[in-house]
C-alpha cells in the first residue's frame, strides 16, 4: 500500500485561511472561523478535505434553509433519537 500526502501542511492551509480572512470579512461580519477535522487533529492524507466552519451576524434563517449544508444521518434533526 502506498500512502500519498496532500502538498500543503496543516500550517500552509493556516496561512492561507488566515490571508482568505481579509477577504472573507468585506463580505460577511464574522464572529468566528473554526478548523476542525484532520487538518486541525494533524492527521490528514492527500483524501483529506479542509474542515471549516463560519459563524457570522446576520439575519436568522428559516429552518430548512442551510444553504450547502448536508444531514449527517438519516434522522431528521428535528426528532429526538427513539
Amino acid at each position: 500500500m502506498r500512502v500519498f500526502y496532500p502538498r500543503l501542511t496543516s500550517e500552509e492551509i493556516i496561512a492561507r485561511l488566515r490571508a482568505g480572512v481579509l477577504e472573507l470579512e468585506r463580505s460577511l461580519p464574522l464572529i468566528r472561523l473554526v478548523l476542525f477535522g484532520s487538518y486541525a487533529a494533524g492527521s490528514y492524507t492527500v483524501g483529506s478535505d479542509v474542515d471549516l466552519l463560519v459563524v457570522h451576524k446576520g439575519e436568522p434563517r428559516v429552518r430548512g434553509q442551510h444553504g450547502s449544508l448536508k444531514p449527517t444521518s438519516p434522522r431528521s434533526p428535528d426528532r429526538a433519537p427513539a
